[in-house]
């Protein structure tokens, strides 16, 4: 299934492009499951991202690997592949894509695929992913919002 989330943040691409690695990664964390990262090795192709997700009762793996990166002056892209999934997954590709869409601000898009490996698994977790990337809206403006405030004090 797929899922596809835009957010429009206060802040110039560079910036964003900049700023868009592990401290972002941790700041969007959902308070449940709890997320403790192993590895972060950055957003290059190779690069693998390993977490441990605590859903109380029971904990879960998840390992992506960065396999496509491509910037330009008005876009940066990355793309990860879940390596090691949690059992409620059997696929997983996610889309990071961040354009620019004037001097002083960015639109930053989470489009990802998964199958649970059944139509109807699919169907049950999609608002339950949904929810989860949809809560990093709020996130991605807060956080971009303060770091270009910072950056630039007299705006």
């Amino acid at each position: 299934m797929r899922i596809k989330i835009s957010t429009k943040v206060g802040a110039p691409l560079d910036i964003v492009r900049n700023n868009f690695g592990e401290e972002l990664f941790r700041a969007l964390s959902p308070a449940f499951p709890k997320l403790t990262v192993h590895q972060y090795d950055g957003n290059k192709v190779g690069g693998k991202v390993a977490v441990e997700l605590d859903f109380f009762a029971f904990k879960e793996q998840w390992v992506s690997e960065i396999t496509e990166v491509r910037e330009g002056d008005f876009l940066y892209y990355f793309k990860d592949k879940g390596r090691k999934l949690p059992f409620f997954l059997s696929t997983w590709e996610h889309r990071h894509i961040v354009e620019a869409q004037d001097s002083e601000h960015t639109l930053i898009t989470d489009d990802f695929n998964y199958s649970c490996g059944n139509r109807l698994f699919d169907v049950l977790c999609y608002p339950l992913l949904y929810g989860q990337f949809y809560a990093r809206k709020k996130g991605y403006q807060q956080y971009f919002h303060h770091l270009y405030q910072r950056i630039n004090p007299l705006l």
